[in-house]
């Protein structure tokens, strides 16, 4: 996976993920991707993972206090 971090002309941070065939490959079996947005100078974790549709994703939240709108989390 690539991760980087650049700054907007307004100064906004612009973050960038990019993602193997390899890491497809593992979020389709169902192993998300996890790692600390320190990394690339954010603030957080940071999970990527897959689903069928947002739907399924959504429902992999249900219960655990993370509220989710339209398939985003919030």
């Amino acid at each position: 996976m690539l991760k980087a971090k650049a700054t907007m002309a307004d100064g906004r941070p612009f973050y960038v993920i990019g993602l193997s065939e390899g890491n497809l490959r593992r979020l389709r079996e169902g192993k998300p991707i996890l790692f600390d947005m320190c990394e690339i100078g954010g603030i957080g974790q940071m999970a990527i993972f897959w689903g069928e549709t947002e739907a399924e994703m959504a429902k992999l939240f249900e219960g655990n206090g993370t509220t989710t709108t339209e398939g985003r989390l919030r």
